[in-house]
């Protein structure tokens, strides 16, 4: 567990009409690194669906290991201004290492 953490999230929109938002998120700690790319296209192909896409990286130091990229990207559509609905594929490669003699099979089974 880390006992400091800094974030930096920053969330804006695309002054190009459109209605899009960029995303940038930052979290740097002992023991975590995280680093986040998005963008939120609100209208789709001309129609009322938005489209999120996101590049992800990660790394973690505790007793498992874990360095790893995601990319995520989805639709979805809002149905007034409370309530919505997202469909969302999400893809990681990640390594472990540094999993301890004493861990379960299953957790020993991921190490690279």
């Amino acid at each position: 567990m880390d006992k400091f953490v800094a974030m930096v999230d920053i969330t804006r929109p695309i002054f190009s009409g459109q209605g899009g938002i960029s995303g940038q998120r930052g979290e740097l700690g002992g023991n975590i690194t995280n680093f986040e790319l998005s963008y939120r296209d609100p209208w789709f192909m001309d129609k009322p669906f938005h489209s999120l896409w996101m590049l992800h990286d990660e790394e973690r130091l505790s007793r498992l290991r874990k360095k790893g990229d995601r990319r995520r990207f989805g639709f979805g559509k809002s149905f007034g201004e409370y309530w919505g609905a997202n469909i969302m594929y999400n893809f990681e490669k990640a390594e472990v290492f540094g999993v301890s003699d004493t861990a379960s099979t299953i957790i020993k089974s991921q190490e690279a």
